[in-house]
């Protein structure tokens, strides 16, 4: 796909917000001749194709506007062009590259390294006390990541994804996490609590986000920056961070967790671990069906 002339007439047919682009490309990519789109994109429906290119050109804009600042900052310092661009390259060839859907493999992953515009985390919006930062997952307290009453490790836990159809009602039926024998609610002597839930893996893989039983949308936990898809057996590979509130859906909206599909439906089981210090890993094994 011609990306560049593509999202430029979809910028001059759209009201120029992200959401508005990527519904004219939603609408007008699975159009093109099938030797210019891959198949995935016919194949899949509107509305989520619509919140993978708005996630793709969300983070694209984001990225593009910070590798735009710092190479001016750096210029201004007196660094010749050709090494703050070589510096850069990289991660314009990163954010230049196709879109990709989960169960398309490795296209998911995050630069091979860190951005140097990231190597110094700033704080982003916080929620009833802690902090977002781009280096630990969950939530870090501004008081050496001590514990708060309000925040509640032990909350109930399911799961919501395109396994349920996103629909809240059937989460509670059928995709509740189940927590560990040492780590349940009404044991007040553990300092985490770790949940697991099994369920069947579709071909086209799975995306999702793990919600409160209680709260639902307004507390959940969602995909940070970096890398987009689980891997089996790797605990820290995706960093999970943690919303509460009314504005949780927005924070939340489009960063979900992925794992990438097979040749055949097969058994996972899918674990999250919340710490009292609001340390989160969320990760998955394959299992026997």
């Amino acid at each position: 796909i011609n990306s560049a002339m593509w999202f430029r007439d979809a910028l001059s047919r759209s009201d120029g917000t992200v959401g508005g682009v990527s519904k004219v490309l939603a609408e007008q990519l699975p159009l093109l001749p099938e030797d210019e789109v891959p198949e995935w994109i016919r194949r899949t429906p509107q509305a989520e194709l619509m919140e993978i290119i708005s996630k793709v050109v969300s983070e694209a804009y984001t990225e593009t506007m910070a590798m735009e600042k710092h190479m001016r900052l750096e210029r201004e310092k007196g660094r010749p062009f050709e090494e703050v661009y070589d510096e850069v390259r990289p991660f314009l060839e990163f954010i230049s590259k196709p879109i990709s859907k989960a169960s398309d493999g490795d296209d998911e992953d995050g630069p091979p390294l860190q951005p140097p515009w990231e190597q110094q985390p700033a704080p982003t919006q916080d929620t009833n006390g802690f902090t977002h930062t781009k280096e630990t997952n969950g939530f870090a307290h501004p008081k050496d990541s001590e514990p708060r009453e309000e925040f509640d490790f032990h909350e109930p836990l399911m799961l919501v994804g395109d396994c349920n159809d996103w629909d809240f009602e059937r989460a509670r039926r059928e995709h509740r996490f189940q927590p560990l024998e040492n780590t349940k609610q009404n044991d007040k002597s553990a300092s985490y609590q770790e949940s697991s839930l099994r369920l069947l893996l579709p071909e086209d893989g799975l995306f999702f986000q793990i919600m409160s039983f209680r709260e639902e949308a307004n507390w959940r936990i969602y995909r940070g920056d970096g890398p987009k898809q689980l891997r089996s057996g790797i605990r820290d590979r995706v960093k999970p961070l943690l919303a509460m509130g009314e504005q949780a859906e927005k924070q939340a909206y489009g960063r979900n967790f992925g794992i990438a599909g097979g040749e055949i439906d097969s058994c996972i089981e899918i674990s999250v671990s919340v710490e009292a210090t609001g340390t989160i890993q969320v990760w998955f094994i394959e299992c026997e069906s």
